[in-house]
């Protein structure tokens, strides 16, 4: 994997941050891909993120609304702590923003996204945050909304996304006797289950206004996802249309897609909205 470093300021308050961004990777067949569209690949994803958050301000933002400091503007004063008259009012800016760079000459703010203290409850503190994307983003660019509504969906989803019946997980994970008799493993099972049903009713009604909301966008705005829009659908509990859509697929949809149609098919025969691995 390698990356290219880039300076970038936030475009909501100007607080510089120093960033990664991938620009060649290769992937090694880990990735996992399921049906609302989520696509994991655990070597990458945490540098794939297409917004972020400032320390300093608390606001979101989106990477392509960030200001790119040029290298050699950076450089004039990280490498030879001198200030230009061309470059002073950025320079000045920058060192209110960062006052340590006095003494360490390193520009340290990596942004950290999302902060270690979400990992107890990552997928509610999420959430959340969509939440206040969606109501503070002024971008009024569609695919932004398309990708912030399909984001909180596929948490909402990861509630659930790696169910199974806790006994019989127990038993498959089970290497021995001592194993299998060690019900620690097995109580954590069940309580999780316990608190992904709880979810469920807390984010019920979230989940089905924003799967309607999204649907509309991707009826006017994403002509070519057929298969994302059947799915929410399907997830929607609007059965009948994802049927409709299943049958109106193109070829080269039924052909290249012919395991996620079928399964869907018979998921909706089940009247299940149950999301489902696809690799």
């Amino acid at each position: 994997m390698q990356f290219q470093q880039t300076y970038i300021a936030c475009p909501h308050c100007g607080k510089w941050y120093s960033h990664l961004e991938v620009v060649s990777f290769t992937v090694h067949g880990n990735s996992e891909c399921w049906s609302d569209g989520e696509c994991v690949n655990q070597s990458t994803s945490e540098y794939q993120r297409v917004y972020n958050k400032c320390e300093a301000c608390e606001a979101f933002f989106w990477f392509d609304d960030c200001k790119r400091i040029e290298d050699f503007i950076v450089c004039n004063y990280l490498d030879n702590n001198e200030i230009g008259k061309l470059n002073k009012e950025v320079t000045l800016a920058f060192l209110r923003d960062n006052p340590a760079y006095a003494e360490t000459h390193e520009l340290k703010n990596l942004l950290n996204y999302p902060p270690a203290y979400y990992l107890d409850s990552l997928e509610e503190n999420l959430i959340k945050d969509f939440q206040i994307f969606l109501n503070t983003d002024k971008s009024d660019e569609p695919e932004k909304e398309i990708y912030l509504r399909t984001r909180l969906w596929q948490t909402i989803n990861d509630f659930h996304r790696y169910d199974k019946n806790p006994f019989l997980k127990h038993v498959q994970t089970s290497s021995g006797l001592k194993s299998f008799f060690n019900f620690s493993k097995l109580k954590a099972e069940i309580r999780k289950v316990r608190r992904n049903k709880k979810a469920d009713k807390k984010y019920g009604q979230l989940k089905q206004e924003n799967l309607q909301r999204l649907s509309d966008l991707l009826e006017k705005e994403a002509q070519d996802d057929n298969l994302l829009l059947i799915e929410v659908y399907r997830q929607a509990r609007n059965f009948k249309k994802a049927k409709e859509l299943i049958k109106n697929a193109t070829p080269s949809e039924k052909k290249e897609s012919n395991k996620f149609l079928r399964k869907s098919l018979k998921l909706i025969a089940e009247k299940s909205v149950r999301v489902f691995r696809l690799n």
